[in-house]
């Protein structure tokens, strides 16, 4: 098997546990005699035809497993690969994916550029616990459900997270749950994006934990 079926397969195999699924090619026999092998290296053939990288063969992939979930037709295994539509779905996945990604990027300048606005004679952390009165909640808070800061933001901001370390149970709850959070920031920093976000955050940018 060469590196590229190897990736695909990896590949596949990672979209298909998404819904709880294992797949794999048989062991113990000639597998480019198989029908998932024919299917896996037609489906090669063919980003190479429309010129489609194998970094964006996952989104692909992801796609394709997703519509087949929605027909109920998961059972076919690689023979979802063959799938005479794989242009518009491969056009409309990266499009989709490159609308997710700038929507990210902007909800974290949009942040930005709100709490550069509020942050005058204070720093970002005084401002994001502060209260307007006794009892309201955190401008964090405050904010967060008025949608001047994003999810994306806080996930990636240091500041946040001391907040909402403080933060009492009834009050935390309204803000994302850490593991959505982490979600979150593992969809935000790509290998592409995040110098950007760093660049865009500054100081306040919260590296993964190692």
């Amino acid at each position: 098997m060469s590196c590229t079926e190897f990736i695909v397969l990896k590949q596949m195999q990672k979209s298909m546990l998404r819904y709880g699924r294992s797949i794999d090619l048989p062991k113990g026999t000639d597998i480019t005699k198989t029908y998932g092998w024919r299917n896996l290296t037609s489906y090669i053939n063919n980003l190479k035809q429309l010129n489609i990288s194998l970094d964006d063969s996952q989104i692909i992939i992801n796609s394709l497993i997703d519509y087949a979930y929605e027909h109920k037709i998961l059972g076919r295994g690689f023979a979802i690969l063959s799938n005479s539509n794989l242009l518009k779905i491969a056009i409309n996945a990266i499009q989709k994916d490159l609308k997710n990604k700038y929507n990210r990027m902007s909800s974290i300048e949009r942040a930005k550029n709100f709490l550069n606005s509020q942050v005058i004679d204070s720093n970002i952390d005084d401002i994001l616990s502060k209260r307007i009165k006794m009892g309201s909640y955190t401008n964090l808070t405050r904010w967060f459900e008025q949608g001047h800061i994003s999810t994306e933001y806080i996930a990636c901001s240091k500041a946040c997270v001391m907040v909402m370390n403080n933060l009492d149970s009834n009050e935390r709850s309204v803000l994302p749950k850490p593991i959505d959070l982490l979600k979150t920031k593992h969809k935000v920093l790509t290998r592409e994006s995040t110098d950007k976000v760093i660049a865009l955050m500054g100081d306040d940018f919260n590296p993964p934990s190692r």
